[in-house]
């Protein structure tokens, strides 16, 4: 491919994808879902531009498997992003999942990939794990109806007889933003990505995944509703169900613990095979000081964990968060409840990697950033209950 010396890496990179657009353009309809990388391989046997030829030898070195690692470890040969779709299997349009520009863009991500950071930021954020998670295409204000119902009830009707007085349910709404988390930039030298001998994918997923999740957490929890998700252990965000005796600024009693597991209606606490739905939140330390605690007949709330089943306390089990509020003077330390039923998160399509291919080239790195659009909101008040240390 000719090239000019004053061309930018922008306009060289832009050169290439017409480039390419150009050469597959004449296997027409072989470029489909699913196509493997090798069949392309004769139609492309002589590619004109060096940065290709070394993409397509490293991607064939890799397995068909593989396209997404090969692609990390392709850093440094100033292949255009739009290439990696080409040369991957599968139809361009069905990997375009995020912006790509020559400078500071997405790259396609494989679904393994996605699956992998979906996994580490479940396992650093008990909200995304325990609530129900919903995906929306933007990023738009959305409105959800929120309601509590369980004061209402059906009843017998005769037959012929006259229809009884209708009972609204006790509807409200709230609306779900989409607040912008982010893993923040993690350079990476070109020499670990193409000298790892370890899964450098796996790595990467693992990484920026448990970085956005404990800022999801984080702020799920202790956000205060402007310009930030409203924190579930933020006071006055889940109904209170008892507020320590006074003198109670750093400690939880046992009837304190009793009255937040009853202020749950039972219907969030079991369902219907007689399994716990319902589940503690609390950081190690609030852990730590209810782990001594005793009922009436000096039997310890708390019951160790064994190999099939988790530790619980009062019966139910405990999601430990340390980006739950440690016991001090007004503070929300225990929340308890059914999490799925109470909580909503909304999550925007698009999220995903961000690759920064020049903000470090003159450093020989390149950098990697995760993204993640969301929010949350309680939709059913009543499947939630916090409890309150004294203010004094």
């Amino acid at each position: 491919m000719p090239t000019n010396p004053s061309w930018t890496n922008a306009q060289r990179d832009e050169a290439l994808g017409l480039l390419v657009h150009a050469e597959l353009g004449r296997i027409g309809p072989i470029v489909e879902v699913g196509t493997p990388h090798r069949a392309l391989r004769p139609a492309l046997a002589m590619p004109a531009d060096p940065g290709l030829r070394v993409l397509l030898d490293r991607r064939e070195a890799a397995g068909d498997g593989d396209a997404f690692t090969a692609l990390l470890r392709s850093a440094g040969t100033q292949v255009d992003a739009r290439l990696v779709r080409m040369a991957m299997p599968g139809a361009p349009a069905a990997r375009a999942l995020s912006t790509v520009s020559g400078t500071a863009g997405g790259f396609a991500v494989t679904a393994k990939f996605e699956a992998a950071v979906a996994q580490a930021m479940d396992s650093t954020s008990t909200i995304l794990a325990h609530a129900t998670v919903v995906d929306t295409d933007t990023g738009a204000d959305l409105f959800v109806p929120t309601v509590n119902d369980t004061s209402n009830e059906g009843v017998i009707a005769d037959e012929n007889a006259t229809l009884a007085t209708p009972t609204d349910p006790a509807l409200g709404r709230a609306v779900l933003r989409s607040f912008y988390f982010t893993s923040g930039i993690v350079p990476v030298s070109y020499q670990l990505l193409q000298d790892a001998g370890f899964d450098f994918e796996a790595f990467l997923a693992d990484l920026l995944g448990r970085r956005v999740g404990r800022a999801f957490e984080k702020y799920s929890l202790n956000g205060s509703g402007a310009n930030e998700p409203a924190g579930l252990a933020t006071p006055g965000v889940v109904t209170v169900a008892r507020t320590g005796a006074t003198g109670q600024t750093a400690t939880v009693a046992p009837d304190d613990l009793r009255a937040v597991h009853h202020g749950v209606n039972a219907a969030y606490r079991v369902g219907p095979d007689g399994l716990p739905t319902a589940r503690w939140f609390m950081n190690d330390g609030t852990l730590e000081s209810v782990r001594n605690l005793k009922d009436g007949s000096g039997r310890p709330l708390y019951t160790p964990g064994g190999a099939t089943e988790p530790a619980a306390l009062d019966g139910f089990p405990i999601a430990v968060t340390d980006k739950m509020p440690s016991q001090a003077a007004g503070a929300v330390p225990i929340l308890f409840g059914n999490m799925a039923a109470g909580v909503l998160v909304r999550r925007v399509r698009g999220s995903g990697l961000r690759v920064f291919n020049e903000l470090y080239a003159a450093n020989f790195r390149l950098g990697f950033e995760y993204v993640l659009r969301a929010d949350l909101v309680v939709r059913d008040p009543a499947a939630l209950r916090s409890y309150v240390n004294a203010a004094s």
